[in-house]
């Protein structure tokens, strides 16, 4: 399911920032918005891409090659950056199957497109997994 599909009211995937494991949020608020903004197109090493505004805030693991402790989003030590802030071959985001993930590619350029808009349950504890 596409996040513009979900509803509020429904459950999305979440990584519980307290307790360092997913469990599902229920969703508060949703909104599609159109309008010219920002857009990144993260790449990550295993090929999977991502496209988001590029002020949408990621966790960065900061888990590079040959590093073994893979930060978290719970204990990575620093905050949130925007998309575009990311640093190709050096940061490294959470994924699906709960490993870091190290970005390899961040592209940003400008477009008039739909935006979804989610607030989820306890939004500063629940980081929305999008698979």
């Amino acid at each position: 399911k596409t996040l513009a599909d979900v509803k509020v009211g429904e459950k999305v995937l979440c990584l519980d920032r307290l307790g360092g494991h997913l469990k599902h949020a229920s969703v508060l608020e949703k909104r599609n918005q159109m309008g010219t903004a920002q857009w990144t197109v993260l790449t990550l090493e295993d090929g999977t891409k991502l496209e988001l505004t590029a002020d949408h805030p990621v966790q960065p693991a900061q888990a590079g090659k040959g590093n073994t402790h893979a930060a978290g989003p719970f204990d990575s030590g620093t905050g949130p950056v925007g998309a575009g802030a990311l640093r190709p071959g050096v940061d490294s985001l959470m994924v699906l199957r709960v490993v870091p993930s190290l970005v390899t590619g961040v592209e940003t350029t400008s477009k008039e497109q739909e935006r979804v808009f989610m607030t989820v349950q306890q939004p500063e504890r629940h980081a929305i997994f999008v698979a």
